[in-house]
């Protein structure tokens, strides 16, 4: 069991603390990999990753820099409560 571990992450091994976070990373980097050899990966994509779209505007000139960013796992802020904090991402665009 431990072999096939670290063949999904490396980093998995044997004493050592690791979480499901980890875990899922590297099984996703390796679906993602296999899916890629296959050209199959677009059905990977519609149903793991999302793309966030980040605006900065120049308070100077008013000139406004988006940048698109593909994202596989998002970050919740840990000081608002779980429900607050899938309200907020209710609220956000992602594509």
């Amino acid at each position: 069991m431990f072999r096939s571990l670290r063949k999904i992450n490396p980093i998995l091994t044997p004493g050592r603390q690791h979480d499901s976070h980890e875990f899922i990373l590297g099984l996703l980097d390796k679906v993602q990999i296999g899916l890629k050899r296959a050209n199959k990966l677009s059905s990977f994509k519609n149903e793991f990753v999302g793309t966030l779209c980040s605006e900065v505007t120049c308070q100077k000139c008013g000139f406004v820099s988006k940048t698109n960013e593909e994202f596989m796992t998002l970050s919740l802020v840990r000081n608002y409560s779980l429900i607050t904090s899938l309200i907020d991402l209710g609220n956000t665009k992602i594509q």
